[in-house]
């Protein structure tokens, strides 16, 4: 391969046949400068010596700062204005989001200071059923309070009397709060420069009278011989969960003749519920609502055995014990099991006193199959007392009949399983 050429300067090289510029003479002047050792370079086919001499001289002249176009310069300014402006509305947005938040911060910090009270409680310390105020106090006393002073005053004492007069109050316990009140979020009463505590649940004591009220009484009156009557005991525990029973009698009918007439009780057992259940507005009108109950003018309520059995006091005897009867055929092996019947009607309330087996081939049972035109066996008959239970009354038009004598028959046999029709002989189901 043959070695590369060396080649003049390009200072050094005139070019005849290309015409001389105007600044020609600063080119000769710069050639009588010193040479530089010449490099070596490869030749190129495409650049003239000439086009080669341009380029090195505006490579070696350093490009002055103030050199900036002319189209640039208007851009730099509408920058330099536009970052102004920008510097201006921050200064002006931050200064306005201050001026805006500055007294909300002080809004703030202002109410995150406890507010200083005074608390005064009136309270009738013979009453140890009556309601505690206590509770009133310790949830004041979680707010953010500070508490100066606290103190408790007896109603029928002449500070207390006088607080009772100045604060209208009409029940005690109650509670007086004093002080920075203004920012306590409670739902007591303003009553002049003081928030009360005004309607505690009862019992409470009357500050005018000294009474206690809501202390509820009941009365208790049953046949103690039936012992598959109803009972009432289950209420009066409901109710001492709802209301202050101060005292529960439970009488004999023979030992509350005079009760008995005093309210007009016709069946037993029933249950005397004492005026004071009227101080309890949540409870009194469910109570009325009650079957089997109803109010008197003094404001008691009586309540007697809203469902069977009972004991009727008019007639002396036991209404709504069922007699059973279980129509069977004992030829029928592959028939459901008649005693089933005795677990569904424990479900509607149902109440049996007396139960009977009969198979239709005895001659009890095949009058009976006359008697009340029965078609399929097993089945079950119900004496007319059974029609004291609402809830099986409300369904038996679904699966039975009622005779003229009032005897409830069933007669949906394939609900319960295989069974026999008479009118053919044929085993149903199963």
């Amino acid at each position: 391969m043959a070695e590369p050429e060396h080649e003049a300067p390009l200072e050094a090289v005139e070019t005849p046949d290309t015409p001389t510029k105007p600044d020609a003479p600063k080119k000769r002047e710069t050639a009588k400068q010193p040479k530089k050792p010449a490099r070596k370079t490869h030749k190129t086919a495409h650049a003239s010596p000439a086009a080669k001499t341009q380029s090195l001289n505006v490579a070696a002249v350093p490009k002055s700062p103030a050199a900036t176009p002319a189209w640039e310069r208007p851009v730099l300014m509408g920058l330099s204005a536009l970052l102004v402006l920008v510097l201006l509305y921050n200064v002006i947005a931050v200064t306005g989001i201050s001026s805006v938040l500055r007294p909300k911060i002080a809004e703030a910090l202002e109410a995150a200071k406890p507010s200083h009270i005074e608390l005064v409680s009136v309270v009738d310390s013979g009453c140890t059923d009556c309601f505690d105020i206590s509770d009133a106090v310790t949830a004041l006393k979680s707010a953010n309070v500070q508490v100066e002073s606290e103190q408790s005053v007896a109603f029928d004492s002449e500070q207390g009397k006088a607080l009772i007069s100045q604060y209208s109050i009409a029940r005690i316990p109650t509670l007086i709060v004093t002080g920075e009140t203004d920012r306590l979020e409670t739902d007591f009463e303003q009553q002049g420069d003081a928030l009360v505590f005004s309607a505690p649940q009862a019992p409470y004591t009357d500050p005018q009278t000294g009474e206690r009220k809501g202390l509820v009484q009941l009365i208790l009156i049953e046949n103690r011989a039936c012992v598959k009557c109803f009972s009432l005991l289950g209420m009066s525990t409901q109710l001492s969960q709802l209301v202050k029973v101060t005292g529960l009698t439970r009488l004999d009918y023979r030992d509350a003749q005079d009760v008995i007439g005093q309210y007009g009780i016709s069946k037993l057992p029933a249950m005397v519920i004492s005026s004071a259940i009227g101080e309890y507005p949540a409870v009194a009108p469910q109570l009325a609502a009650t079957p089997g109950t109803r109010k008197l003018e003094d404001g008691s309520y009586v309540v007697q055995s809203p469902n069977p059995p009972f004991f009727d006091i008019e007639t002396q005897s036991v209404l709504g014990l069922v007699k059973l009867t279980l129509l069977d055929d004992k030829s029928c092996e592959s028939c459901y099991n008649v005693s089933l019947h005795k677990r569904v009607l424990p479900s509607f309330g149902v109440q049996v006193g007396e139960e009977e087996l009969v198979d239709i081939s005895s001659s009890k049972g095949k009058a009976l199959l006359v008697q009340y035109n029965i078609t399929a066996v097993p089945t079950i008959l119900l004496d007319k007392e059974a029609q004291r239970y609402p809830t099986l009354m409300a369904i038996w038009s679904q699966v039975g009949a009622a005779a003229e004598d009032g005897t409830l028959v069933f007669t949906r046999a394939s609900s319960m399983g295989a069974y026999k029709d008479l009118s053919t002989g044929d085993i149903i189901g199963g």
